[in-house]
């Protein structure tokens, strides 16, 4: 809706509930990042504290991106757009992340990898100012939950494991 305020409110309700749960798995990453061709691989590695069943899955953001704002005169800077949504090895896209373990639980201490490859042909993104976002969901009920995210710096530097939610 378009009332702000509650907005806000609503998003600082559930970053403060995010941050309340400790992470139940981390997350590390080794990325390349093939210039001529623009694409960039990523094996993301995802170890179990609480035994789950686990999903991962990486977006691709960009920032500094100059550009107006549908529908507002005054939005002319844009960061952390989502620009792509790295597909599973079906080629399907999935936004609550990809089965890990071949969709069994995890035992606590175990580590998954799984790899993601996205070919940037969108000429217009700037691969300079381009993160990975990595995320961990687990079912609970009928819904699935974000249990961990980590953020790169850009799209070459590993990332080490990372226990936060």
């Amino acid at each position: 809706n378009n009332n702000i305020a509650l907005n806000l409110a609503n998003l600082k309700k559930a970053v403060d509930n995010s941050v309340a749960n400790p992470a139940s798995a981390g997350i590390a990453a080794a990325m390349t990042l093939d210039e001529n061709n623009r694409v960039v691989t990523a094996r993301v590695s995802v170890k179990a504290k609480d035994a789950k069943v686990y999903r991962v899955g990486m977006w691709l953001i960009e920032d500094k991106i100059a550009a107006a704002q549908n529908g507002s005169s005054t939005i002319k800077s844009h960061d952390n757009a989502v620009r792509y949504v790295a597909r599973g090895t079906d080629g399907s896209a999935d936004y609550i992340g990809y089965p890990l373990n071949e969709g069994k639980a995890m035992t606590a201490g175990q580590i998954c990898d799984y790899v993601f490859s996205i070919n940037i042909s969108n000429q217009s993104i700037r691969l300079a100012h381009c993160q990975l976002v990595f995320f961990v969901t687990t079912s609970v009920g009928n819904s699935y939950t974000v249990v961990n995210s980590a953020v790169t710096k850009d799209l070459k530097t590993t990332l080490p494991f990372e226990y936060n939610n």
